[in-house]
């Protein structure tokens, strides 16, 4: 449907999405590090406009695309998010992006939004493998080669989750050999991250299902020690009554 960007020259294609609308494309392809840290892979991406038959590159390793409804704004935005890591000056830098596609002039748009993702010393040659982002919940889950797990609030790119929850990842890469297998893997992986987050948004529902139940029955008990206390008032007051 689009011809290739120059960055995607002698690239390996391990993913391809698009948008709910289908006015943006995305190809994401891998090619080895730099000279001096070759070990970690670099990740180009082409992002293409069906409307406009535009095409922008960018650095990346994993991408996915969202809508936002912004406060006082009843439009749904089209937003894109992605994380690139790389090595720059001896340091190794890793980010989030969310930002928006297309514009909306006269009408209060979505701010773009920029987060740093944290790797343990023993995992800075990982690699980004997906993406996937929540719309139920507005989350933005990140998983690694190594099976670090990344969870940010989309509106704000703020943390709110971070854990190594597999380390079985790199074995499901291994068994994938054949000449299409990395597109494949990430296909396999973006499944795999996609029920990991539909486990814990269940596991987050039962546990604020729960804590509910728990302070609705305190409000109950609460309520129930008030009267207690008023009756027994009462019953004070009338027994001084007598007396006198």
């Amino acid at each position: 449907m689009f011809e290739r960007t120059i960055n995607l020259i002698n690239n390996q294609i391990i993913n391809y999405r698009y948008d709910p609308s289908e006015k943006w494309l995305v190809l994401i392809g891998i090619a080895p590090g730099s000279p001096e840290r070759p070990q970690l892979v670099k990740g180009n991406m082409q992002l293409f406009s069906v409307e406009q038959h535009r095409s922008q590159a960018l650095e990346t390793q994993a991408v996915s695309f969202a809508t936002f409804k912004v406060p006082g704004n009843d439009q749904s935005y089209a937003l894109i998010g992605f994380a690139t890591i790389s090595f720059n000056a001896g340091q190794i830098v890793s980010k989030l992006h969310v930002i928006e596609l297309g514009s909306n002039s006269g009408e209060p748009g979505f701010i773009g939004k920029q987060a740093d993702l944290f790797f343990p010393p023993d995992f800075t040659d990982d690699f980004l493998a997906a993406m996937q982002i929540s719309h139920k919940y507005d989350f933005i889950h990140v998983i690694t080669k190594l099976g670090l797990l990344f969870v940010y609030d989309l509106e704000t790119s703020s943390t709110v989750y971070r854990n190594r929850i597999s380390p079985d990842i790199t074995a499901l890469e291994e068994s994938l050999t054949a000449a299409g297998g990395k597109f494949i893997f990430v296909q396999k992986l973006r499944d795999f991250v996609s029920v990991t987050c539909d486990v814990l948004q269940h596991k987050a529902f039962l546990f604020i299902e729960g804590l509910e139940e728990q302070m609705q029955k305190l409000h109950e008990e609460r309520a129930s020690a008030v009267l207690e206390r008023r009756a027994a008032d009462n019953d004070e007051m009338m027994g001084n009554t007598s007396i006198h």
